[in-house]
This record gives structure tokens, sequence and C-alpha cells, in this order.
């Protein structure tokens, strides 16, 4: 009788011990990865729409959707690719930040200072606001020598525009393929 109690006893405490450390884990990850929501409607902000065809890997399904994208004039932007009603993807960078987004996964990837170079939503974000700054007269702003979009490999991404407004991007490797327009 009285191992059982003695177990009991450390059942309950392993169990509570485990469930405070599980939501210390959640509450740490939380406060890691809450941004605060884009006001669009501030000044500096240029929003263009469009549709996108997305097809994440060579064998993959692809995904038909719409896309936004907001461009700030300080180097801010905020992407999102949804098929209505689900948003499949959002990708942000604000400031030396970056963060993508996948809610249907429950992934996201995070990070601070130059995106990483196969990140496929940054990369196109990146290239689309460097054009929206120049046709805007917007200083291209840069937290990072490390961002310069021209600086980065070649050899991964293959980037074409072959009308005014229409663009391809394609991961060279994985065969990843972003195609569309944005008016």
């Amino acid at each position: 009788m009285r191992n059982m109690e003695r177990w009991r006893r450390r059942a309950w405490i392993g169990l509570s011990l485990g469930m405070l450390a599980g939501l210390g884990c959640r509450s740490l990850d939380r406060s890691t990865n809450d941004w605060a929501a884009v006001d669009l409607t501030e000044p500096g902000w240029q929003i263009q729409q469009g549709q996108a065809v997305w097809r994440p890997s060579t064998d993959a399904t692809e995904w038909v959707g719409d896309l936004l994208l907001a461009g700030h004039e300080d180097g801010r932007f905020w992407v999102v690719f949804s098929k209505n009603p689900i948003v499949l993807v959002t990708a942000r960078r604000d400031g030396p930040h970056w963060r993508v987004e996948w809610p249907v996964r429950r992934r996201i990837e995070s990070g601070e200072g130059a995106s990483p170079p196969d990140q496929l939503w940054l990369y196109w974000a990146e290239q689309m606001t460097e054009q929206m700054a120049e046709r805007n007269g917007w200083p291209i702003t840069r937290d990072t020598e490390e961002r310069v979009v021209s600086e980065r490999p070649s050899d991964v991404w293959e980037w074409a525009q072959p009308q005014p407004g229409h663009w391809v991007l394609l991961h060279r490797v994985r065969g990843e393929r972003l195609e569309g327009y944005l008016e």
C-alpha cells in the first residue's frame, strides 16, 4: 500500500512538472513568434494583387490561388498566398526580421538578418519589392549587406519575367516553382 501511494505521488509530480514545462515551452514559442499585425492603411504601403500557381517541389501538387504583395517604402513587405478561404502561405520582413508561415501545416520559419537563400517566398518578395521601390522612386533599404538580392547565388534560382507583371521563379534543385502575375 505504501509503495502504491509513493508511486502515485511520483506520477502526479512528474505529470505536473511535464505540464508546466510544456506550457513554458509553448509560451516561449508564442512570444518569439508573435508579430504585430500589419496595418496596410499606414502611409507608405503599396499593394499589388494577382494570381499565382505554386508547386512546392517537382513531384508535388500545384496550388492555384490569390496572391497579395504589400511593400512599404522603408523595406518592409508582407505576402499572402491563399486559396479562398484558406491561407496557404504568408511571408513577411520587418526590419532585420523575417518570417514565413504555412498555417495549414502549422509550420513557421523565422529569423533575423539575411533570409535563407533557398526560401522561395522571401526571395520572390525581395525581388518584387525591389522592383516596386524602383518604380516608385523609393530608396532601396537593406538592413544588412547580406540581404542584397543581386548577391544571392544564381545557381539556386532561375528568375524570368516574360512580360511586364508576369514572372516565373524556379528552384533548380528541388523544382519548387512560383508563376503568376500582379496588377
